[in-house]
């Protein structure tokens, strides 16, 4: 999560099995952001490359105003987190109150 971007690597699409189109769910309560495969008549689609990347961004700067509202987020600072795959739903789910900054300590461990 970065100015105004959502970036998402290649294991993230790589567990969705490479899809053509995503969509990306926010649970306000749960503070929460799942991403699902889906198609191009599903609302609110992103169409995915179908050429080989390693990381993938995605505009979101209404999303991210959101996001930054229900987790009370204070800064401008790009953040980072690991997601759950949940096979049920074939979908990622992030947990957003776990989101670290970028460069700060904690994230530093991870590496």
């Amino acid at each position: 999560l970065k100015e105004g971007y959502i970036s998402l690597n290649e294991g993230t699409l790589e567990a969705l099995g490479h899809p053509k189109q995503i969509q990306l769910r926010l649970n306000d309560g749960e503070a929460s952001l799942a991403l699902m495969p889906c198609t191009m008549n599903d609302a609110e689609a992103v169409v995915v490359p179908t050429d080989p990347v390693i990381r993938y961004e995605i505009g979101a700067k209404y999303l991210l105003r959101r996001i930054k509202g229900f987790t009370g987020w204070q800064d401008d600072m790009p953040r980072t987190c690991e997601g759950e795959y949940i096979p049920s739903h074939q979908a990622i789910r992030f947990c957003l109150k776990n989101a670290v900054p970028i460069g700060s300590p904690s994230d530093q461990q991870g590496e």
